[in-house]
Parts: C-alpha cells; sequence; structure tokens
C-alpha cells in the first residue's frame, strides 16, 4: 500500500526541521494528490510549495494550477521495443536504445530566483 503524500510530506519535514519548497512525485496520480491536499492545509502552490509529476497524463492539463510534469515518448517506447523484438526473433543481438523524456513546465513549478 502507497503512503499518503502528506505522511511523506510530514516525513521529509520532521527529517529537514522545515518545510520543503518544491516536490517530485514519482507520478502525476500522486501530484495531483498532494496539490489537493496542499490546498486544504492552506499551501499555495507553487508560491510556497512547487509540485512536479511524471507520467504527464491528460489531467496535468486541465488542473489548476497546470502540472509540471514529466513526458515519457510512450509511443517511441513501444516503437524501440518492437523493433528489438523483432531483431531478436531475427538472430540479431540486442541494442542498447534510449527514448528520452522531456519535462513539460507548467503553471505548478516556481521560477527559481
Amino acid at each position: 500500500m502507497e503512503a499518503e503524500p502528506a505522511v511523506l510530506i510530514a516525513a521529509v519535514v520532521e527529517r529537514a526541521g522545515e518545510a520543503p519548497t518544491a516536490v517530485c512525485c514519482a507520478n502525476d496520480r500522486l501530484a495531483v494528490d498532494l496539490i489537493g491536499r496542499a490546498f486544504d492545509a492552506g499551501i499555495r502552490v507553487p508560491d510556497a510549495l512547487s509540485v512536479a509529476g511524471y507520467d504527464d497524463i491528460d489531467l496535468a492539463s486541465k488542473l489548476r494550477p497546470t502540472l509540471t510534469s514529466v513526458d515519457q515518448p510512450r509511443r517511441d517506447m513501444g516503437a524501440l521495443a518492437l523493433r528489438q523484438l523483432t531483431d531478436m526473433l531475427a538472430g540479431n543481438p540486442a541494442r542498447h536504445e534510449v527514448a528520452t523524456p522531456t519535462l513539460v513546465v507548467r503553471e505548478s513549478t516556481a521560477q527559481v530566483a
């Protein structure tokens, strides 16, 4: 069972002695939950807390503030996987290939001073 984002933030604050100014979540769903909990607690995103996610789900561009996220090139990853599989079935050795993700900067992160 995954820990609640609010519990994770409390643990970070306890260890660091002060509240974080930014959190990068493992996925966009956690980031959306964190933004909602921050709002409920009166914490302004991104003024007091910058939040970023990973996956760039459709909701990321519809949320307010819109969510900064890392977009994985899923279509490219699928094409690379298919090409690798086809080559391996033909007896060719596997190659190391990388599908480069892209940072999509939106409203949930503050500018660095």
